[in-house]
């Protein structure tokens, strides 16, 4: 996008074929200069892309993952991987999460990998769950989901652990999993407790609703509604403003604000992953994943 100056992008992939090392140059216009900027595995199939920008020290994690960004296990292991990596080096001092997907910014949980998934599947995708969540929720960095599309279940969680949300107009965005039979863990409920009330959470938990980024924003679930194109743009600004401040003096506040929420699922992090497990193997649970799932694909054929 045109809002980032002297950019650098790094793309990662899950590709199972051999990985070549590029490395790749940007020019500096002003300074008439072309400067290393990135030595990353490259793949034509890249599902995180990350760009980079030097000068502001801010990068854009983009979910790639097409057609709908849905949250597999090693997708969501990627992720987890590229703000681990961000915050490791400690030279970016904010994030922009946001979508190559149109209309889209993630839509949630891939339900393929639940339904007939064994045990072993399942745990190993409950646990990039966990990680994902505990590691954006946690980072020390300042982070703004740039929502340009909408953001069912699981990408609402994404947008929630986020410290500022920006949406574009006419998209919904809600934890809805009660629509296809599943449950939200307590500690993505809890998340969302925190946002926008007990109540307020309450009615639109158990209800499975999606709310329209006008109706988000009037109870808090997002903090901004801005036209699509500009989406990028606002979260940029609100970004800089976020680091303005002392870098230290944000992580440890954002520290303290979420300490209980953080530590509560990590001291039950194991008995999550049973409960989970559990849950879906049931029977009726698997026979609402499979009508769920056939009638996307009827919805798709029309």
């Amino acid at each position: 996008p045109a809002m980032l100056g002297w950019r650098t992008l790094c793309r990662a992939s899950n590709s199972a074929a051999p990985r070549h090392l590029h490395a790749y140059k940007q020019c500096r216009p002003r300074a008439g200069l072309c400067v290393p900027f990135c030595v990353r595995p490259f793949s034509a199939s890249a599902e995180v892309l990350v760009e980079r920008d030097e000068t502001k020290r801010i990068a854009v994690l983009r979910m790639n993952r097409q057609p709908a960004n849905s949250l597999a296990t090693d997708f969501m292991i990627e992720l987890t991987h590229e703000l681990q990596k961000l915050e490791n080096e400690g030279f970016v001092r904010g994030v922009i999460l946001a979508s190559s997907c149109k209309n889209i910014f993630c839509a949630g949980l891939d339900l393929m990998a639940l339904a007939g998934g064994t045990p072993d599947s399942l745990r190993k995708f409950w646990t990039a769950h966990q990680d994902l969540w505990l590691t954006l929720y946690g980072s020390p960095m300042a982070t703004v989901a740039a929502m340009e599309g909408a953001a069912p279940a699981a990408g609402c969680m994404l947008a929630m652990a986020c410290d500022h949300r920006i949406m574009a107009p006419k998209f919904a965005i809600g934890l809805n999993e009660a629509k296809f039979g599943l449950i939200a863990p307590t500690w993505m409920q809890q998340n969302m407790v925190n946002i926008v009330g007990h109540r307020q959470a309450d009615r639109l938990m158990t209800r499975g609703l999606l709310l329209e980024a006008h109706d988000a924003l009037k109870i808090g679930l997002v903090d901004q509604v801005v036209p699509q194109e500009e989406v990028l743009a606002a979260a940029e600004r609100e970004l800089l403003e976020m680091i303005s401040v002392s870098d230290k003096a944000r992580a440890m506040t954002k520290s303290a604000l979420r300490f209980d929420s953080i530590s509560q699922l990590k001291r039950m992090k194991e008995m999550d992953q049973d409960w989970f497990i559990q849950f879906i193997l049931q029977p009726d649970v698997q026979k609402a994943l499979a009508a769920y799932i056939e009638a996307v694909k009827n919805r798709k054929k029309r």
